[in-house]
C-alpha cells in the first residue's frame, strides 16, 4: 500500500485498463484528491486572511465568487468533456488525436475567458450591486472583483489543462501544479493584504492579486510539463495549430457538461442572492461555511474524477464490466469518507467556523449551515461519483437533466419559499439545500441500482465495436480492389472526401504487408470518417459478445479480422432475410 501511495504521488505510466482495479483507483484518486485539496486551499487561505478584515471583506469575496461560479461552471464543464475525450483516446492508444484535442481545448478556454475578463474589468461595481451588495461592499469590493474576473483565464486554463493530465492518466502532475500555485498564493496573501516593509497593504484587493498571480504561475508550469515532462501525453510544436473542426467538436460535446455545471452553480448564485436579502452576516457566514465544506468535499471530488478517468479508459479499451465495477467501488469509498466528514461537522461546527471569524453572529449562522448540510453528505457522495461516471462515458445529458430537476426545480423555489414566505431567513436556505442534495443522492443511487450505468456502458461499447467492424469490412473491400464507394454502400455508412483520399493513398502502397495496411487503414478510418449508426444493421448484446470475442481471440490479426468480418456478414444477411420474409 505504501508503495502504491508513493507511486501515485510520484507519477506512474501504469495502464489503468489492465492493472487491478483497487490499485488503479489508488493511483488515480490519491493525486486527484491532493490536487483538489490544493485547489480548495486557495479559497480557504484567502478567507482565513480576509476574515481578519471583517464581515464586509468576507461578503465581498462571497458575492464576487457568485460570478466566479459561472467561470467554474464553464471551466469544469469543458474539463469534463476534455477528460472523457482524452481518456478515450489514450485507452484506444491514439495519442496523436489526444494531443490534437488538448491543443484545441486550450485555445477554446482562452477564447471563452476573454469576454468574461472584459465584463469583469469594466462592470465590477455594477455586478456587485446586482447581487445585493451594501454600501460598504461597494466602496471596497470592486478592485477585488476586477482582479478575479479580469484574470479568469488562469482559472479556466488550470481546470482544462489539469483535465488533460487527468484524462491521460498523469494525475500526479495536476496535483503538483496546484501545490506550486498554492505555495505562491500562501506567501503572497498576507504580504499583499496587510503589507510588509515597502509593500503597501492592499486589503481585500491583495487577496485577488495573490490568487491570480499564484494561479498564473501554476498555468506556466502546466505548459512547461505539457511540452517537456508528461508521461502519457506530450505536445510538440507540430500539434500547436488551429483546428476549427476539432475545436467545434470539443465545444459541442462539452455543451452538456457546461450546462450541467451551470445548473448547479447558478443554483448557488440564486441561494446567495436570497441570503444577501437576509443580511451581510448571512452572506459572510455562508461564504466561510461553503469554503470549509468544499475543502472537505474536494477529496470526494478527487475520487469521483478518478472514476471518470477509469470509466473513459476502460470503455475505450472495450471493458464495460470493469468500468461499472470501478464506479461501485469508488462510490463506496466516497460514501465512507463523507460519513466521517459528517460526524466532524456535526460535532464541531462552531470551532471550525471560529477559525475564520470572531463575530459571534457569523459563527452561529455558519455553524448552523455545517450542521444541517452534514446530514446529506453520505448519499451526496454517491451522487458525485455517479455524475462523473456518466461524464467519463461521454453522457453529459443525464446529469444535466438530474441537476435541473433537483437544483433548479426543487432547491431554488424551496429556498425562496422557506426563507422569504415562511420567514425562516438563512435557515430556510440551508434546509432547502439539505433536501435537494439528499434527494439527488438517493435518486442517483436508485438509478444505478436499476442498471442505468450498465445500459450506458453497453451502448458505448456496442458503438465502439460497430465502428471497428465497419472499419474491418471497409479495409477488406478496399484491399481486395472493391471501390471505396461500393464498400461504404455495402455497410451503410457515410464517408467524407478526406477519408476517401487517405484510404485510397494507402491502398496504392502495395509494398505494405496486409497486416500493416489493415492497421493503418483502420486508424485513418476511425480518425476521418463521420460514422452514424447503420440504418440496416442492429447489433444485439449476443451479437456484440460474439464479435468482441472474435476480435480479442488468441489468433493472428488477419485471422481475427476475417472471422469478425465473416460473423458480421452473417448477422447482416440474417437480418436482411428476416425483412424479406
Amino acid at each position: 500500500m505504501l508503495r502504491e501511495l508513493r507511486d501515485a504521488i510520484a507519477g506512474t505510466d501504469a495502464d489503468y485498463t489492465t492493472i487491478p482495479l483497487r490499485k488503479a483507483i489508488v493511483l488515480l484518486a490519491v493525486p486527484m484528491v491532493l490536487e483538489l485539496v490544493m485547489e480548495s486551499t486557495f479559497a480557504l487561505v484567502d478567507i482565513f486572511f480576509v476574515g481578519k478584515l471583517g464581515s464586509t471583506a468576507v461578503a465581498t469575496v462571497g458575492l464576487t465568487e457568485s460570478f466566479l461560479f459561472i467561470v467554474y461552471a464553464v471551466g469544469m464543464g469543458l474539463a469534463m468533456s476534455v477528460t472523457a475525450i482524452i481518456a478515450r483516446r489514450i485507452g484506444e492508444k491514439h495519442t496523436d488525436e489526444a494531443a490534437t484535442t488538448a491543443v484545441q481545448a486550450i485555445i477554446a478556454s482562452i477564447v471563452i475567458s476573454a469576454p468574461i475578463s472584459v465584463i469583469g474589468l469594466i462592470y465590477a461595481p455594477e455586478l456587485l450591486a446586482l447581487m445585493g451588495a451594501d454600501a460598504n461592499v461597494l466602496a471596497t469590493g470592486p478592485a477585488f472583483t476586477r482582479w478575479m474576473l479580469g484574470g479568469n483565464v488562469v482559472i479556466m486554463l488550470l481546470f482544462v489543462i489539469n483535465a488533460i493530465f487527468r484524462g491521460a492518466g498523469d494525475a500526479s502532475i495536476a496535483m503538483k501544479v496546484l501545490w506550486l500555485a498554492n505555495g505562491i498564493n500562501l506567501v503572497l496573501d498576507p504580504l499583499l493584504i496587510f503589507g510588509w516593509g515597502p509593500i503597501p497593504a492592499f486589503g481585500v484587493e491583495g487577496a485577488g492579486m495573490a490568487t491570480t498571480i499564484g494561479r498564473g504561475c501554476g498555468v506556466a508550469f502546466q505548459f512547461w510539463v505539457l511540452f517537456n515532462g508528461s508521461k502519457h501525453l506530450r505536445l510538440t510544436r507540430e500539434n500547436v495549430v488551429l483546428n476549427i473542426k476539432s475545436m467545434v467538436a470539443i465545444l459541442r460535446t462539452s455543451i452538456g457538461g457546461i450546462g450541467q455545471m451551470l445548473v448547479g452553480m447558478t443554483a448557488w448564485i440564486f441561494l446567495l442572492r436570497i441570503l444577501a436579502s437576509v443580511g451581510t452576516d448571512a452572506v459572510s457566514a455562508s461564504t466561510i461555511a461553503i469554503r470549509i465544506m468544499m475543502f472537505c468535499l474536494m477529496p470526494a471530488w478527487g475520487m469521483s474524477n478518478a472514476a471518470a478517468t477509469l470509466v473513459g479508459q476502460n470503455l475505450g479499451a472495450g471493458s464495460p464490466e470493469r468500468a461499472e465495477s470501478a464506479v461501485w467501488k469508488t462510490g463506496m469509498y466516497n460514501m465512507v469518507y463523507l460519513a466521517v466528514v459528517s460526524v466532524v461537522f456535526f460535532l464541531f461546527p462552531e470551532p471550525l467556523i471560529g477559525q475564520f471569524t470572531k463575530d459571534p453572529r457569523v459563527v452561529s449562522i455558519g455553524a448552523e449551515w455545517l450542521t444541517i448540510l452534514s446530514y446529506s453528505f453520505v448519499v451526496y457522495g454517491w451522487w458525485m461519483v455517479a455524475v462523473q461516471a456518466f461524464n467519463g462515458a461521454g453522457d453529459t445529458r443525464t446529469p444535466t437533466f438530474i441537476n435541473i430537476g433537483f437544483f433548479w426545480c426543487l432547491q431554488i423555489p424551496l429556498g425562496y419559499v422557506l426563507a422569504i414566505k415562511y420567514s425562516m431567513a438563512h435557515s430556510g436556505v440551508f434546509w432547502a439545500a439539505f433536501i435537494s442534495e439528499t434527494s439527488v443522492g438517493l435518486f442517483t443511487l436508485w438509478l444505478f441500482s436499476r442498471g442505468a450505468g450498465r445500459r450506458l456502458w453497453c451502448r458505448q461499447t456496442l458503438r465502439l465495436v460497430h465502428q471497428n467492424v465497419c472499419a474491418i469490412l471497409l479495409v477488406q473491400c478496399t484491399y481486395k480492389g472493391v471501390s471505396i464507394m461500393q464498400a461504404t454502400e455495402r455497410i451503410a455508412i457515410r464517408i467524407d472526401s478526406a477519408a476517401k483520399t487517405r484510404v485510397g493513398e494507402i491502398s496504392k502502397k502495395h509494398k505494405m504487408s496486409s497486416s500493416e495496411f489493415i492497421k493503418k487503414a483502420i486508424d485513418f478510418y476511425i480518425r476521418y470518417i463521420d460514422l452514424e449508426e447503420s440504418e440496416t444493421i442492429t447489433l444485439t448484446r449476443d451479437d456484440f459478445s460474439r464479435l468482441r470475442a472474435l476480435l480479442l481471440a488468441d489468433a493472428e490479426p488477419n485471422e481475427r479480422l476475417r472471422n469478425a468480418a465473416h460473423a458480421y456478414r452473417q448477422i447482416e444477411q440474417r437480418q436482411i432475410d428476416a425483412r424479406v420474409k
